[in-house]
């Protein structure tokens, strides 16, 4: 197991249960894409549920935060994880 990917998954969850959003926005490239069926339920106008940059996941981020909770978010947390390469 890559210990970055284990670090990143580990303070993933740790700052998404806080809300610390800088810290969240921190583990992501300003070119990242995150793809997320939450997407379209937390912005209008993304029905797509594909965010491109860090302007548009911090954009999610804020916005699902201050509309928490929701029905749709359930906190699930395991130890697996799935990575698509090196960082």
């Amino acid at each position: 197991m890559n210990q970055d990917h284990a670090y990143i998954h580990r303070e993933w969850h740790r700052a998404a249960s806080m809300r610390d959003l800088p810290a969240l926005l921190a583990l992501y490239a300003d070119d990242a894409t995150l793809e997320s069926p939450l997407v379209p339920a937390v912005l209008n106008d993304k029905s797509d549920g594909v965010l491109r940059g860090k302007a548009e996941i911090a954009h999610f981020l804020e916005t699902g935060a201050r509309s928490r909770p929701i029905d749709l978010v359930r906190w699930y947390r395991s130890d697996a994880f799935f990575s698509n390469g090196p960082l």
